[in-house]
């Protein structure tokens, strides 16, 4: 079984959306595990008339205290830790699973305009999302402002998505989109929870699936799938509040758990990526 963990703040229309395409993109059954952290707008109340899991913090918590709250509520064998800033494409679970079968992978994330097949790919998607952000900023988040913006930049969704799949197929490289990750529950047992001393939580992830690969083997590095595309419209929590979360333990540096020039070496690959990704804390969106 599939079980999908969000984390919420509040943001009704896109939590909407986003629940929309998951429903009627996702192939396999599936549990939606959702963390309420502390929302005003009845957030929380409209993943629960859906039939989700809701768990409701009385404060908006940091993004990896939130994600162990969400792989403890999972039941799945499969957990998806998802942004609810993000609208997946028809069948990205199957093509996702299936491609991490074909590669023997436990951790794997689609493409997206953060992480595209290249970085001239990842630079073009940013440039015009970027851009029509901007263009489109009188139409604000509501629902229709968000699909208007979406619509504008792929055109027809179904097309884009089967498009790009069947020109990367069971493609992958090394390397991640940190608003979705797929991954089997035994890669938690290997690697261990969230460090929730660590905002950049997803860059420890990484770097804990390469030194796992390199000392005992078991696990490979996480992947991101080139064919498997959804889009992540980008940080709307922190926009509207920035540094709202509230850490459970005193915060670290990433640099200052792996040493500087260690880290600066594991992802001198993925430079480009980090460069683009903010060094201030994760919350949903």
């Amino acid at each position: 079984m599939l079980s999908v963990i969000t984390v919420v703040h509040n943001h009704k229309a896109m939590n909407k959306l986003f629940w929309a395409y998951l429903k009627r993109y996702t192939y396999h059954p599936f549990e939606l595990v959702v963390i309420d952290n502390a929302s005003t707008d009845g957030s929380g109340k409209l993943f629960e008339a859906a039939g989700a899991k809701v768990l409701r913090n009385e404060k908006n918590f940091a993004y990896p205290v939130t994600q162990n709250q969400g792989a403890a509520l999972a039941t799945g064998d499969y957990l998806a830790f998802v942004n609810n800033d993000v609208l997946v494409s028809r069948h990205w679970d199957k093509h996702l699973l299936h491609i991490m079968q074909a590669h023997h992978l436990d951790i794997i994330s689609p493409s997206s305009t953060d992480r595209a097949e290249s970085r001239e790919a990842t630079l073009q998607m940013r440039r015009r999302w970027k851009w029509l952000r901007y263009l489109c900023s009188p139409l604000g988040n509501g629902s229709w402002g968000l699909q208007t913006k979406h619509r504008m930049m792929y055109g027809p969704w179904d097309k884009f998505c089967s498009d790009r799949l069947q020109m990367h197929q069971n493609e992958v490289l090394e390397g991640f989109a940190g608003h979705t990750l797929l991954m089997h529950r035994s890669a938690l047992t290997k690697l261990g929870a969230w460090d929730e001393r660590i905002l950049q939580a997803d860059f420890d992830l990484y770097l804990r699936s390469l030194q796992r690969w390199e000392l005992v083997g078991d696990i490979k590095p996480i992947a991101v799938a080139k064919g498997v595309f959804v889009h992540h419209y980008g940080r709307l929590t922190m926009r509207s509040h920035p540094n709202a979360w509230v850490p459970t333990q005193p915060i670290i540096e990433i640099e200052d758990k792996w040493g500087a020039q260690n880290f600066i070496e594991k992802t001198a690959h993925l430079e480009f990526y980090r460069a683009m990704v903010p060094s201030a804390g994760r919350t949903s969106s």
